[in-house]
């Protein structure tokens, strides 16, 4: 009799061998093959070994000679030492008394012993010669006797003119005069020298010289009948002609062909008793080996489709290969696709669609390189929205985007499909034109400016200005069209706004230069040209202000806004000057709060004028420069070098305007960034705009693994500020929390105790059915908040819809596991699953797999690995993706966590992170809950001997596990 019901098995699938049949043969195959290879490897590692220990030998035996000849000269070279010791020797070759030397200094012995004597007089003639034998020509041509009567000594070996090899020394002798005199000693080598170097290791030795068309032999080789392995080594000649003369040696081989043939047997022997072992072991070990191997084939494969975008499998081999291929290649092609879509972002301007001020340069440089290879003409426009500043301070920044948004979709639906229109300013447009002479450019032109000046808005007018340049009529390159084409917007401009001007040339560009650059002196000029606004910033986690930023506001009659102002500069080439006043104006504001930093804004190219470094203070400490990212520079290099400068003095470095897309994450990445503050058209709207939020969730990930603060710009709603604060955000900037103002201004008492208040969760206390915030680690935080706040397990049914949700699943599964009994048992019902369901893991090997070694397992319904007992209880609910993982508690497995999806998508790895996160928080709650809950399991189950329960049929082939209840069976 038993308390628990009857656990009854799923039908068997039937074995399906057909991937160990595949392998089998293979392997067979493969384990003759190696054998082989083995074999063949040992021969030829036995044959290489003997024939590296001949050349061993050769080596040695050479080394002798070597070491032979090197005494032979020190002796050669003491002798003629000797000899020019001798009483009155130098004296007498300086007079060239040559009988004198024979027969009173030269010794007899010298003499008798040496086959070749000389002495050569200060003026290189020769006094004396005795020569056995004769060279081709006299030593005393030789560069040997030459660098001797310089007074250094030399020698080595020579070729006699019969070509017999020679060794002698040549020694300097001082003499009166500026060179010196040189005694020259030469003794011939012998056979006998060769066989007393050869004989002790058993080698034969002979030289071949070779002098001119007359070739000799010292020596004779041994029967050809004898097999022996010659090896020849160059001699090095010291004097005379002789190349190609050659040290024979020849070692004989019976020795070493013994040792291979015994290598190549003991190789046979061993490469044969591994293939029997293999092949006997093969059967017992295919079952336990090709499952797992391809379980983690699979993950290699995902691995390094996350790596390499242009990874293919070839779509063959086993039916069950083939499907893994193609759901690999599936995978691959649709990263692929999304890495395209996110390198489109990267050259589009957010706010607009239109191609940003990175995809605009390059497009321009890609069409004038296109009308240089065709000889054709091209056109630039640029259009400027007339008096923008004043409709975005009338109506607000929304009411400005939205008009720009328009005017972008007028100037795209006004041009030629083949044309480019991008937005390269805050209210600046350009327009490339391929393949237009002026005339056309300037219908082109006139007609989009005029379609964008008549754009209707609400309660509002505008107007456009447009100038035109062309190449090759006006400008050569891409920098002279730019330039050109600005002086013909800023003629518009000046004579009236509101129409179209081509540049021309009586236009001078002194003319043109001479009013901006008047107009940034003045500026300069002025003392009180230049006003600073604070806007504050503040950390979303607590409220508080923790820093302003410094905000130029230039008191101008032009009324331009400030950065017209600073661009203007910069064309001027005083860009530098004007940004070091706006910053020393900055810093003499007094009165900052304790605690808060200022953040000013510098371009990379004024970081290198000596006007910035003369207004910065030596100590930067609470001081945040600020970098534009749609100023980068090119020499990344330098720039990095400079804002290290500046951070070992206390400053700090943020980039402004990140996401603007033009500089990209890699320049983030290289200049070491503390802040990166987040464009204010990627905040704007982000409450209900999913890209952005992902692009800031990105962003904020980033920040955390680098250790960066993120910081959004131009927060104008409430709602855009909670969504910020939920993600993370570390600081934010707008209308929303605090205009610019007077120094120093502060955020509303009512926005700084809500954000505090969501810091400290006081938006989850309360019922556990609160509502949860849409995005961010905010809700898997709120999430487990209210899980550790349960007091019953029955306010689990309240929280698995928000686990769903947060692991985008569309059904969750929570079930106790029991050990000793091998069995689960679920406990809220939901959906296809009944609470207080038992399921024996005995039918579901990968549920067993996942209690037992605590890990984490997706199965998809069309993965042909999966276990069938899953997959039919998938489809008992009508799913196709399921995500199992246990629910641990100090250690040991308590319970199962199990997440449905209808549609056959993977689950990705933070995916698994969360639910690991919520798994270890619900086994703390069995940890407290579980000895009640067993308890009134167990009573509830208590049945009287030889009672019958009467359960419902389930579908043929099901199990009790997801069919429902099994026939009645007596316990």
């Amino acid at each position: 009799m038993s308390a628990l019901p009857p656990l009854v098995s799923a039908g068997r699938r039937p074995a399906r061998s057909t991937l160990s049949r595949a392998l089998l043969v293979p392997f067979c195959a493969g384990v003759a093959l190696l054998v082989l290879a083995v074999v063949g490897i040992s021969i030829t590692a036995a044959t290489r070994a003997a024939d590296e220990e001949l050349a061993r030998s050769a080596g040695a035996t050479k080394g002798s000679f070597d070491e032979a000849v090197r005494r032979r000269q020190a002796q050669i070279e003491s002798d003629a030492a000797t000899v020019t010791a001798q009483n009155r020797f130098s004296e007498r070759l300086a007079s060239g008394d040559s009988r004198s030397l024979e027969l009173l200094t030269i010794p007899n012995s010298i003499q008798q012993d040496y086959d070749y004597i000389a002495a050569v007089g200060p003026r290189g003639a020769r006094v004396f010669a005795d020569r056995h034998v004769k060279w081709p020509r006299l030593v005393t041509d030789s560069a040997v006797v030459e660098r001797a009567s310089t007074g250094i000594a030399g020698g080595g070996l020579g070729l006699a003119q019969l070509g017999e090899p020679i060794q002698f020394a040549a020694v300097p002798v001082r003499i009166p005069g500026p060179k010196f005199g040189v005694m020259i000693l030469g003794r011939v080598i012998q056979p006998e020298m060769l066989d007393a170097v050869g004989g002790p290791l058993g080698p034969e030795l002979w030289i071949e010289t070779r002098l001119g068309a007359r070739r000799s032999r010292l020596g004779e080789p041994a029967s050809v009948d004898t097999p022996a392995r010659l090896h020849s080594y160059p001699l090095a000649l010291a004097a005379q002609s002789g190349a190609g003369s050659r040290l024979f040696v020849s070692l004989p081989t019976e020795r070493l062909k013994a040792a291979t043939t015994s290598a190549a047997l003991v190789a046979t022997g061993t490469g044969a008793t591994i293939a029997l072992l293999l092949i006997l072991l093969v059967g017992a070990l295919v079952r336990r080996t090709v499952l797992e191997p391809l379980r983690s084939l699979r993950v290699a494969i995902r691995k390094v489709g996350q790596g390499d975008h242009e990874a293919r499998l070839p779509l063959d081999g086993p039916r069950e290969l083939r499907e893994l291929a193609e759901g690999f290649n599936s995978a691959v092609t649709m990263i692929g696709e999304q890495r395209e879509r996110l390198g489109a972002l990267g050259g589009t301007d957010p706010l607009t669609g239109l191609a940003n001020n990175r995809r605009f340069h390059e497009t321009l440089e890609r069409e004038l390189e296109r009308a240089r290879r065709e000889r054709g003409e091209l056109a630039l426009v640029l259009i400027d929205i007339d008096h923008f500043k004043d409709l975005n301070d009338a109506h607000g920044h929304p009411f400005g985007d939205e008009a720009l948004r328009r005017v972008a979709m007028e100037l795209v639906g006004a041009v030629r499909a083949t044309d480019v229109v991008a937005r390269v300013g805050g209210e600046e447009f350009a327009i490339v034109v391929g393949g237009a002479d002026p005339a056309l450019a300037y219908q082109i032109a006139e007609r989009a400016r005029a379609s964008a000046s008549a754009l209707p808005l609400p309660g509002a007018t505008i107007s456009c200005s447009a100038g035109i340049a062309c190449v090759p009529a006006d400008a050569a390159d891409g920098r002279g069209l730019i330039d050109l084409a600005d002086r013909a917007l800023y003629e518009a401009k000046r004579r009236g706004r509101g129409h179209t001007r081509r540049y021309e040339v009586s236009q001078t560009v002194s003319s043109y230069t001479e009013i901006q650059y008047a107009e940034v002196v003045a500026l300069l000029e002025r003392a009180d040209s230049i006003k600073t606004v604070f806007q504050p910033l503040v950390d979303l986690a607590t409220g508080r202000v923790v820093g302003y930023e410094a905000l130029s506001r230039f008191d101008a009659p032009v009324g331009r806004p400030p950065d017209q102002w600073f661009a203007q500069a910069h064309r001027c080439g005083l860009g530098a000057e004007l940004e070091a006043k706006a910053v020393e104006t900055a810093l003499s504001v007094k009165g900052r709060p304790p605690s808060t930093f200022l953040c000013v804004n510098l371009s990379p190219t004024a970081l290198f004028s000596s006007a910035v470094r003369d207004v910065l203070p030596e100590d930067l400490d609470g001081l945040v420069v600020e970098i534009t990212e749609q100023e980068m520079v090119s020499d990344t290099e330098a720039l990095s070098e400079a804002l290290s400068s500046l951070r070992a003095r206390g400053a700090r470095i943020a980039l402004d305007d990140a996401g603007a897309g033009y500089a990209g994450l890699q320049q983030v990445m290289r200049l070491e960034l503390d802040t990166i503050k987040l464009d204010r058209s990627l905040v704007d709207g982000v409450h209900d705009d999913l890209a952005k939020l992902a692009l800031i969730e990105a962003f904020v990930r980033f920040a955390r693994r680098t250790g960066t603060a993120v910081c959004a710009e131009g927060i104008e709603t409430l709602e855009d500020l909670a969504v910020l604060a939920d993600l993370d955000v570390t600081y934010g900037q707008g209308y929303a929390l605090a205009r610019p103002s007077e120094p120093w201004g502060a955020v509303s008492p009512a926005v700084s105790q809500t954000l505090f208040a969501r810091s400290v969760g006081r938006d989850i206390e309360g019922s556990v059915n609160a509502h949860l915030p849409d995005t961010g680690d905010r809700r898997l935080e709120q999430l487990t908040a209210r899980i550790s706040r349960m007091t019953s397990l029955d306010d689990l049914e309240g929280v698995y819809r928000l686990i769903g949700e947060e692991l985008g699943a569309e059904d969750v599964c929570f079930s106790t596991w029991h050990p000793e009994e091998q069995y689960v048992e679920t406990i809220g019902e939901l959906g296809w699953v009944h609470a207080g369901q038992r399921f024996s893991v005995e039918d579901y090997p990968t549920t067993a797999h996942v209690l037992d070694t605590q890990e984490a397992v997706q199965i998809l319904a069309g993965d042909p690995l999966a276990d069938r007992g899953e997959v039919d209880l998938l489809a008992t609910g009508g799913y196709r993706s399921l995500l199992m993982l246990p629910v641990i508690s100090r250690g040991e497995t308590v319970g199962l966590l199990e997440c449905c999806r209808a549609d056959e998508r993977p689950w990705a790895r933070s995916d698994m992170d969360r639910a690991r996160i919520i798994g270890y928080q619900l086994g703390h709650l069995l940890e407290m809950l579980g000895p009640t809950r067993a308890a009134a399991a167990q009573a509830e189950l208590t049945i009287a001997p030889g009672a019958v329960l009467e359960l419902e049929r389930p579908p043929a082939g099901y199990s009790y596990r997801g069919a429902g209840l099994q026939p009645a069976r007596e316990w």
